[in-house]
């Protein structure tokens, strides 16, 4: 009787920690942001829903792409939905490219509970999508930020595309929580969501976008992902006097001009012009602070 209560015990103990490990994730972590984002008609914008491998019903915006331009795939932050997106479908615009941004499962009206494995369900759902709608992929470009930068990136390491842009993105959330909340919850965090391990694997360009300031996801874990990229031209455009939310404030022309260098480069297929990136990993993963102008 008495080996009967201790084991029932130790199961409650272990089911509230199960619970524990799981609400820190989910709000730490994820936080999704559920509610209504308000879709807006207009500027060729569409309103798109699909289904995830598993059934769950996600929500998205697609702007189509002019004739034979690119196509950005977007993954945003945590704490955010379609909702704060226009100014990211209107930065693709001033690009002229097209954008397929999507809420992960448990923000804005997409359904279900957000987990590591459930947002890279949803990543590959919205790929899924973007060929269905005859999106090629040569001209598609996968985007990520902020915790979005992890799904990017496990995305682009699996699945053919034009070129990565990693925007004020982690190595790994364990490192990202030991820096914010200390060395405990970093060891309760199950998640990996391990950029710097995925890139060896993703072949294509990659942009990497940090603010100097970002006093969330440190500087230096921008300049660990360049270094962790060797199989293709990296540009590091570290964004001077701006943190982790304003990353983007004042430089949204920057931004666009950089994109549409970075997109056309990526659709190039002149062996020509490829080869003058082919430089060595010290030379190609610079610091871009000083650049006028991309070099793409």
């Amino acid at each position: 009787m008495k080996r009967t209560a201790l084991i029932l015990v130790l199961l409650a103990l272990l089911g509230g920690w199960h619970f524990l490990v799981v609400g820190i994730e989910r709000f730490a972590l994820f936080a999704p942001a559920p509610g209504n984002p308000e879709f807006r008609e207009g500027g060729g914008l569409r309103n798109v829903f699909l289904l995830a491998e598993d059934g769950v019903r996600l929500n998205a915006w697609w702007l189509p792409a002019p004739p034979a331009a690119g196509t950005v795939l977007f993954f945003h932050g945590n704490a955010e939905s379609l909702k704060q997106q226009p100014a990211t479908i209107e930065l693709y615009r001033r690009a002229g490219l097209g954008a397929f941004v999507i809420d992960y499962r448990g923000s804005g009206l997409s359904a279900g509970v957000p987990t590591e494995a459930g947002l890279q369900a949803d990543g590959r759902a919205a790929l899924a999508e973007t060929d269905r709608l005859g999106i090629a992929r040569k001209l598609l470009l996968i985007h990520g930020r902020s915790l979005g930068g992890g799904v990017a990136t496990h995305l682009a390491a699996r699945e053919p595309c034009a070129g990565l842009v990693l925007e004020s993105t982690y190595t790994n959330v364990h490192e990202v929580a030991r820096a914010n909340y200390g060395g405990f919850v970093a060891w309760l965090m199950s998640s990996q969501l391990d950029s710097r391990a995925e890139l060896p694997r993703v072949s294509v360009p990659l942009l990497i976008v940090h603010g100097e300031q970002d006093g969330l996801i440190p500087v230096s874990m921008a300049h660990e992902l360049a270094s962790a990229h060797q199989a293709a031209p990296t540009e590091l455009w570290i964004v001077p006097a701006v943190g982790h939310n304003d990353l983007r404030a004042g430089v949204d022309a920057e931004f666009s001009r950089r994109l549409a260098a970075f997109a056309e480069f990526c659709g190039a297929s002149d062996p020509a012009i490829r080869s003058r990136f082919a430089t060595p990993a010290s030379a190609r993963n610079r610091d871009a602070r000083a650049t006028p102008a991309p070099r793409w």
